[in-house]
């Protein structure tokens, strides 16, 4: 499972994601909210887990918090269709580039819940973050 490759994380293990389901909403990016580049993205959390689309394909992978606030993921799987759109084409070797929403995600090292809004930050030379909105809890 991709869960188990991701590192230990200190502090007391926190379920406050754990079923739930979130639309992505906005990024934040040097303080400036950015809502223009939307694909329909969101994101699930189940126990240890995570599911998603990134607005092309579906993915899932690991991920761990803690009551601390410190959030690690990581992409374990995708589909494979190509969304021109969504992924940059790297000219030179015609190789394809994840999604801006999965490269952010898998820098995330924080989560925070603000007014019901989930908030991912993610270090850069500010302080970056992946905003999304509830969708509800996920019954067993």
């Amino acid at each position: 499972m991709a869960y188990e490759i991701l590192p230990p994380l200190a502090g007391t293990p926190s379920n406050l994601l754990t079923n739930s389901r979130w639309k992505f909403d906005r990024y934040v990016m040097d303080g400036v909210e950015l809502a223009d580049n939307l694909h329909g993205e969101w994101i699930e959390f189940e126990e240890i887990t995570w599911i998603g689309f990134d607005g092309c394909n579906r993915v899932g992978g690991g991920f761990k918090t803690n009551e601390e606030g410190d959030f690690l993921a990581n992409l374990g799987y995708s589909t494979l269709v190509l969304c021109p759109d969504i992924y940059a084409i790297n000219e030179e070797d015609q190789s394809v580039e994840e999604a801006e929403f999965i490269k952010a995600l898998e820098r995330v090292v924080e989560f925070e819940i603000q007014d019901e809004y989930l908030w991912l930050f993610y270090p850069e030379d500010e302080r970056n973050a992946l905003v999304f909105s509830p969708e509800g809890i996920i019954e067993d």
